[in-house]
């Protein structure tokens, strides 16, 4: 599979928690939005359209209480290179894991920092 190369894609925003404010954010997400998609939900998206490329968004996805078990399914179910997602990166730890999984192939990711996104810590 090519770099985006599928044409047909799903998003499922998981989140509309956020560790960040953006005065751009269009989904008025934030510390404030505790809304996380339940784990049977995420798992019936996850069968929708097996052949197209599941996008995890939000919010900040890394904020969902379940974020790795999700990540977990999605592999499990869509396999390696068939995951994308967008993290800001503010949760350092997270954002690491999330780019070698990038490096060896497993997941395709972005990472959203520009000048409207606060900084990324250095602890």
């Amino acid at each position: 599979m090519k770099d985006y190369a599928i044409a047909h894609k799903i998003y499922v925003q998981t989140t509309l928690s956020c560790n960040m404010r953006c005065q751009h954010c269009c989904y008025d997400c934030g510390p404030h939005r505790r809304a996380f998609m339940t784990d049977d939900t995420f798992k019936a998206a996850l069968q929708w359209e097996k052949h197209t490329l599941f996008n995890i968004g939000g919010g900040e996805p890394t904020c969902h209480p379940l974020f790795w078990e999700f990540m977990n399914a999605a592999l499990n179910v869509r396999g390696a290179g068939r995951i994308w997602l967008a993290t800001n990166g503010k949760r350092k730890h997270h954002a690491l894991l999330l780019a070698g999984m990038v490096r060896d192939g497993i997941i395709k990711a972005c990472l959203t920092q520009d000048q409207w996104h606060q900084p990324i810590s250095q602890d």
